[in-house]
């Protein structure tokens, strides 16, 4: 991979910071770093209709009760941007809430993209039985 030049989004990024798919970083900025500590994730049973709302710590994994779905959290974007190709934050206001989730059914993943808060029609969660869409982000103090 060539170097970036100077002024490039990705030229002064630290070796670390996670690629993703499509060749895009992931940009949590120090404003938002601390900021935000869970998102509020919905659940919804299309054979019965019933929604369901799960607070999930960012970073992590969780087994949805009573489905074969395991939902693994990444980072959370109040203000969701790409600039070129680094996922990033403009603000620390939830004026475009996103988060970037994988859901694994029966150890394999089946969806691997971010949910809009806002816009739940772009990447969304598409399975025969169940829905999910990203509600809110939860302030780090939710605990």
């Amino acid at each position: 991979m060539s170097a970036k030049p100077a002024g490039h989004p990705e030229s002064a990024l630290p070796a670390d910071i996670p690629k993703i798919e499509g060749g895009g970083v992931i940009v949590v900025p120090a404003s938002v770093k601390g900021k935000w500590g869970a998102v509020r994730l919905v659940v919804e049973d299309k054979s019965t209709g019933a929604a369901t709302e799960y607070a999930v710590p960012l970073r992590s994994r969780f087994e949805v009760p009573n489905t074969s779905l395991t939902l693994e959290v990444g980072d959370f974007l109040p203000d969701f941007t790409i600039q070129e190709s680094v996922f990033t934050s403009v603000s620390d206001r939830p004026d475009n809430p996103a988060v970037k989730v994988t859901v694994v059914e029966a150890g394999k993943p089946i969806f691997d993209a971010w949910l809009f808060s806002l816009y739940p029609s772009v990447h969304p969660f598409t399975h025969p039985r169940y829905g999910l869409s990203l509600k809110e982000g939860v302030p780090a103090t939710w605990r």
